[in-house]
């Protein structure tokens, strides 16, 4: 675990003492994608809708940075996938507890298919500028969710977490 501050939770099960966030039957909408947050059976779960489609995850895991906790789900066998809605744990007094969208399911899928990126993976996945990019990298980066390490003439970013998360 890299510094004080972050809350990565490494051992998988998600339950009350590592989920931060309120499951007590919320519903979020962002552009037509929802998000019902619930318990049921002393499990954390999301259903999420989008178009006609609709399917319910059991959280698996929580991870981030302090004031950011992610959840991802199993969507198959051995196959896990990050929630669309994240968590915002600082108080609410500064903006916080509170869900909202995360980047496009795309950036995080290329965040979390190897512990590191670079602006070139994300430009060829998201179709997006250099530019745009590299804002949301290093938007990551100020948060504390990824770090930026220079090789050569490129820039890499790392998810330790992540890299600790898939070593252990």
């Amino acid at each position: 675990m890299i510094g004080s501050s972050l809350s990565c939770q490494r051992h998988g099960i998600s339950d009350k003492d590592s989920v931060l966030a309120d499951f007590d039957n919320k519903q979020v909408e962002h552009y037509g994608q929802k998000a019902y947050f619930f318990i049921k059976d002393g499990r954390y779960q999301v259903t999420i809708s989008y178009d006609d489609n609709t399917d319910t995850y059991p959280i698996k895991y929580t991870f981030g940075h302090f004031s950011l906790q992610q959840y991802l789900v199993a969507t198959e066998q051995g196959k896990l996938q990050v929630l669309p809605f994240a968590w915002d744990s600082r108080n609410k007094a500064e903006g916080g507890q509170r869900w909202y969208h995360n980047y496009s399911h795309e950036l995080i899928n290329n965040l979390f298919t190897h512990p590191y990126t670079k602006v070139e993976f994300i430009t060829q996945d998201l179709n997006v500028h250099r530019n745009t990019a590299s804002k949301y990298l290093n938007q990551l980066v100020e948060i504390g969710l990824l770090s930026k390490h220079k090789l050569g003439k490129d820039n890499y970013y790392l998810s330790s977490e992540f890299y600790e998360l898939l070593s252990n």
